[in-house]
């Protein structure tokens, strides 16, 4: 009976001995493992009715190998190109929207952690199309110059900031929406 109780104690201790040494799949999206030792919330408070301190605007960028006539808002390497400040609410949700396509150069390849908030107010920033939106956004730069379309989304009107950690690098983007 103690041989029939070791030899069942033995095989339970290998079974999960082996059970922690299996891999296990990742749950969610994989997290930009930024050299930056940037904290997230770098950004700015600022009070109600104060100026906001938005980001100066590139009125040139370099897309591959071609120079477009953009309004970039950034210092780079990540900039943002906002198509209206103003949030459209025609989606059925408490969520407005306006589309900014993202744009990166070379330098900095690998994942780029993107994560916003009011500024002026207690106010979210969430990203994309889903309804509530994410919190934040994962992208991917590639080699050569990388874009992103997207959606920025908030629920009223204010300064707005969003922060880019990369590996090597983190920038914040500050912005005025009505």
């Amino acid at each position: 009976m103690t041989r029939d109780c070791d030899a069942t104690l033995l095989m339970l201790l290998t079974a999960v001995i082996l059970a922690g040494c299996s891999p296990t799949a990742a749950v969610g999206p994989p997290r930009p493992t930024a050299t930056s030792s940037a904290s997230w919330d770098r950004l700015p408070r600022i009070a109600t009715g104060q100026i906001c301190p938005a980001t100066p605007t590139v009125s040139t960028h370099s897309w591959l190998g071609t120079t477009y006539d953009l309004a970039a808002i950034g210092d780079g390497p990540g900039y943002a190109v906002v198509f209206d400040n103003r949030w459209r609410f025609d989606n059925g949700s408490s969520w407005g929207y306006t589309k900014v396509l993202w744009l990166a150069d070379s330098n900095h390849p690998g994942p780029v952690l993107l994560r916003g908030r009011q500024l002026d107010g207690s106010g979210d920033l969430g990203f994309g199309t889903d309804d509530p939106p994410r919190s934040e956004m994962i992208w991917t730069i590639g080699g050569g110059t990388s874009d992103l379309p997207s959606y920025i989304r908030g629920k009223s009107p204010g300064c707005y900031g969003v922060q880019l950690d990369g590996r090597g690098f983190s920038e914040r983007i500050v912005f005025m929406m009505r």
